[in-house]
């Protein structure tokens, strides 16, 4: 059964579009519908952009000189292909950049205030789930610099940790 997408997040997620079509078409050529189709896979159909929101998208992102067309084979087909340009992969790795320094002062922040308003926890809490939240970013900046060969193993050993505290103190 298809997930239904969630037209409250369209909202959130819109400005992410073109920073995910340049890290997308950075790695290889790839059709609309692919990247479409992607973004709905990535999210668990949370969003699912439509041709009418992604195809003008795609036109703008070609016309700035981020993308470029290729008429290539896909499916027994011809269809469209697109792929970053040097500027495209230069905004992409600024953007990087910028996500990075702003993400972790965003969790840094919202964590804690959302643990205060949701779950009334008491300041010393409070202020113990920020030290918490700061290891938990310090460790995502340490597992991003591994190359992927030593990063999959890291992964897996912290979904083990996680997933043996999950089965200790049962599921909610």
């Amino acid at each position: 059964m298809k997930k239904e997408c969630n037209p409250k997040m369209r909202f959130f997620v819109k400005g992410f579009a073109e920073l995910f079509i340049l890290a997308e078409t950075s790695e290889k050529p790839i059709s609309g519908k692919e990247l479409m189709d992607s973004i709905s896979r990535i999210t668990e159909g949370s969003w699912c952009p439509s041709p009418g929101a992604a195809y003008p998208l795609l036109r703008r992102m070609e016309k700035d000189d981020l993308i470029k067309c290729t008429l290539g084979l896909g499916g027994g087909r011809r269809q469209i292909l697109y792929s970053s340009t040097a500027k495209g992969k230069a905004r992409l790795a600024e953007h990087r950049k910028h996500m990075v320094e702003k993400s972790e002062g965003m969790f840094r922040m919202l964590l804690p205030l959302m643990m205060r308003i949701l779950h009334r926890r008491s300041e010393h809490l409070t202020e113990k789930l920020a030290e918490l939240s700061d290891l938990i970013m310090w460790n995502r900046t340490y597992m991003m610099s591994l190359p992927d060969k030593t990063l999959e193993p890291e992964l897996d050993r912290m979904i083990a940790i996680f997933t043996k505290l999950k089965k200790e103190r049962g599921s909610k």
